[in-house]
C-alpha cells in the first residue's frame, strides 16, 4: 500500500485547508482520496457510489474546489447515495471493503472527491 502517498495527500489537504483531496489533484495517478474528519484525515481507496433506488430529490448547491481556487459552481447531485470503498485497518494490518449509505453533506463530499478520482471536476458537472 502506498502509505507514503496517503500521508502526502493528507498533508497537502491540511496545508490547503481542504475538506478533501483526491490523489489525481496532485499528480498521483491512483484512485484514492482523503477526507477531513474529527480525528484527522480518512483515506478512501477505490471509491464508487450509486444512487439509491428511491433517491431524495437531487440537490443543487454551490461547490468549491481546491483545483479551481476562488470559484464556486452550482452542482446538482443525488441527496443520498450508496458509497463503497476500501479502507486500511491498521490495527489488523488488512484492507477492508466498506459500504455505507451517505446523505446530504457527506454524500456531496464523497461524490465530489470520487469524481476527481475519475477525472471529473465541477467544471464538467456544474450547471
Amino acid at each position: 500500500l502506498p502509505v507514503d502517498k496517503f500521508l502526502l495527500l493528507a498533508a497537502m489537504a491540511e496545508k490547503l485547508d481542504g475538506l478533501g483531496l483526491a490523489a489525481p489533484q496532485i499528480g498521483i495517478n491512483e484512485t484514492f482520496f482523503v477526507k477531513k474528519e474529527e480525528a484527522g484525515y480518512r483515506v478512501f481507496i477505490n471509491p464508487s457510489y450509486s444512487e439509491i433506488e428511491d433517491p431524495k430529490t437531487p440537490v443543487t448547491q454551490r461547490e468549491a474546489c481546491l483545483s479551481i481556487p476562488g470559484i464556486e459552481i452550482p452542482v446538482t447531485r443525488p441527496g443520498e447515495i450508496l458509497a463503497k470503498w476500501m479502507e486500511v485497518n491498521s490495527e489488523a494490518g488488512v484492507v477492508e471493503e466498506k459500504v455505507s449509505y451517505l446523505n446530504e453533506f457527506e454524500a456531496r463530499v464523497f461524490q465530489h472527491e470520487t469524481d476527481h478520482c475519475n477525472g471529473i471536476t465541477i467544471l464538467s458537472t456544474g450547471i
